[in-house]
């Protein structure tokens, strides 16, 4: 999964995003920059992989979440 794809589906701010990465602010921003700006940079295989799993992660979370308060 694609971080900025992470970043607007859990409605993160680029700081969120960074800290759970454990990157700078400034990587997580170039990959939301169009691809013809001078600063724009590709997430790497592990990025994409790592939101991925966040992403199924917080899914799971907010099932468990969710089923809790039904019940």
């Amino acid at each position: 999964m694609h971080p900025i794809a992470l970043l607007r589906k859990w409605n993160l701010s680029y700081t969120q995003l960074a800290n759970e990465l454990h990157l700078t602010e400034a990587t997580v921003r170039a990959w939301g920059f169009r691809s013809t700006a001078k600063k724009f940079r590709h997430p790497s295989d592990l990025v994409q992989r790592t939101c991925q799993l966040l992403d199924e992660k917080w899914e799971r979370e907010k099932k468990a979440e969710t089923e809790s308060q039904v019940a």
